[in-house]
């Protein structure tokens, strides 16, 4: 008898006990399989799910500022030979309820889009939403579930202002911080491709909607502006990284300074070129990046940092004060006309010197302590008041330098008003304090400061968070004599470009689709995670196998032995 013959004669006659420990392997087998199969098809899941809510968006920049929203356009005219495309669009967070049955929704994203964005979506996904002009809104399924709304039916939503100037610095406005806007439902598509847009990591799918890019800057009030630029093509085929950096040199080559919220004025009569910003205060990386372009100009910069005093008095006799007056705040001093008691070029910690205005009303000697109250705020971000006392150096007429409104930035709802009765401050004032020579004064001389400081008791003062905010409201170069102003004021430019880094400022594109596979795997092994969970089951089933093999095999230990035996 040959071994092949006892093998299988063997299996058949033991069938029974065969099948019961194949049974077990089965069973082991299977519960080990299915904790891997199960943590993989999790770990592909949740890829599946990130990847969808961006459709087919690459990287993208979502900045923390509004810009041109031209810059997307010259971005794709500078990538069109790789078919790279850059689109414009406004991303806020808001809250929705339908005008009807008053069903509400929180946190939803309300995307502004045009037909730039639309063209990314797959053939026949945007639908009419692709034509979308004018006042209207496209819901997607998930944002029209919650509201219960249907085409045809109107929709509130309440969305966060974002203004120039933070509400957490003392001139950002705590009392006008939402708007409403009330727009018909168009159309409702899918949750997903661009209907699911989500560019912030999500477990819930995103509630959207989609309003048209010009409806949407007219409502708040930014005009040709967008603050999200999308970006998708070939360049992030291969290397994802390597495309948005990129993007990111583009980006840097074509903005401008309005794109960073600055402005440039120049004033030929004093002879200066001044940098200032629509947020009030100029950020630390770009009043380092302008210090570092004066520098290179051979020029010493002018710090200016300005603001508004609520009286200015004699401390002895602080009954009789000047109500809601500028003042500034100098590292040095401008040219003033010269003058009985014409300060030096400087100003040393403690000093003040006032105009012959300030001076004539207050009946200020020199030597005379003078005394500022102002506004500051607390830790719990409330307003307090405080007041500093100042030996007066100085007197200066009102002409010339000292007669600049330039030292003070621009700004809505005080400098471009008629009177000062017109003030509409984000700070209560109380006008019954405001007199005829004090309108006369804002009359002819707007808000020309009344009194200058030095810088380090202006930042020392009147500062927040020097690190976030600043503490510099302008910053100046003086043209030498014969120097051509314009030429200064294009130089002076062209290096500050050059010199800010706008990545460093929050203008920084990222790759979003890989940074989204990346985050999806997570932490956490999933495999080992079931096989964990399956642990008990996977060693019953190996017990289970290891007893019905030793049963079998003490069965059959006789036999054995006598085969052994007999060779």
């Amino acid at each position: 008898m040959r071994i092949a013959t006892i093998v299988v004669r063997s299996l058949s006659h033991y069938r029974r006990a065969n099948v019961a420990v194949a049974l077990g392997v089965i069973t082991g087998t299977a519960a080990l399989t299915g904790a891997l199969l199960v943590g993989d098809s999790m770990r592909a899941s949740l890829r599946k799910n990130a990847l969808d809510r961006l459709g087919p968006v690459d990287g993208a920049l979502i900045a923390p500022r509004y810009f041109r929203a031209q810059l997307a356009d010259e971005l794709t005219n500078a990538t069109e030979a790789r078919g790279d495309r850059a689109v414009p669009l406004i991303r806020i967070r808001a809250s929705a309820s339908h005008a009807e049955s008053k069903a509400r929704a929180n946190r939803i994203n309300v995307f502004g889009v045009d037909r730039r964005f639309w063209a990314l979506a797959p053939i026949g996904h945007a639908g009419d939403a692709g034509n979308l002009t004018g006042r209207a809104v496209v819901l997607n399924e998930v944002l029209a579930r919650q509201l219960n709304a249907e085409v045809g039916d109107d929709v509130f939503f309440r969305i966060g202002k974002v203004g120039d100037v933070s509400v957490e610095t003392v001139l950002g406005r705590r009392d006008d911080t939402t708007m409403t806007l009330r727009l018909p439902v168009r159309a409702i598509i899918p949750a997903n491709d661009l209907g699911a847009l989500s560019l912030a990591p999500a477990h819930q799918p995103a509630a959207n909607a989609f309003v048209p890019l010009a409806t949407l800057q007219k409502a708040i009030d930014r005009e040709a502006s967008a603050n999200t630029i999308l970006l998708t093509g070939s360049s992030f085929a291969s290397d994802p990284t390597a495309g948005t950096s990129r993007f990111q040199e583009l980006f840097q080559d074509h903005v401008q300074l309005e794109d960073l919220g600055l402005r440039m004025r120049i004033n030929p009569k004093l002879g200066y070129v001044a940098l200032e910003s629509e947020a009030m205060l100029l950020e630390p990386a770009i009043e380092s990046a302008a210090n570092r372009t004066a520098a290179a100009l051979g020029k010493q910069p002018m710090h200016i940092y300005t603001y508004l005093a609520n009286t200015i008095a004699i401390a002895s006799r602080d009954t009789d004060e000047i109500p809601y007056s500028t003042v500034a705040a100098l590292d040095r001093l401008p040219a003033f006309d010269p003058a009985i008691n014409s300060p030096e070029a400087a100003l040393s910690p403690g000093e003040i010197i006032l105009n012959d205005w300030a001076a004539r009303d207050l009946n200020a000697r020199i030597g005379s302590t003078i005394r500022l109250t102002y506004y500051v705020n607390d830790t719990f971000g409330r307003l307090d008041t405080e007041h500093a006392d100042f030996e007066l150096r100085g007197i200066v007429p009102l002409a010339g330098a000292a007669a600049d409104s330039g030292f003070t930035p621009e700004y809505a709802g005080i400098t471009d008003t008629e009177n000062v009765t017109d003030w509409d401050p984000p700070f209560p004032i109380d006008l019954g304090k405001v007199r005829d020579r004090d309108e006369s004064y804002w009359d002819q001389h707007r808000a020309t400061p009344k009194a200058f400081i030095s810088l380090e008791d202006g930042r020392r003062l009147w500062t927040d968070d020097e690190e976030r905010f600043g503490s510099v409201t302008a910053l100046r170069l003086y043209a030498d004599d014969g120097e051509d102003l314009s030429a200064l004021s294009a130089s002076f430019r062209n290096g500050l470009l050059r010199n800010i880094n706008v990545a460093r400022i929050g203008l920084r594109f990222e790759p979003v689709r890989e940074q989204a596979a990346a985050a999806s795997k997570g932490s956490t092994e999933f495999g080992g995670l079931f096989i964990g969970f399956s642990l008990f089951l996977i060693l019953s089933a190996c017990l289970l196998v290891a007893l019905l093999f030793r049963l079998g095999i003490e069965r059959r230990a006789a036999q054995v032995g006598i085969l052994l035996a007999s060779g």
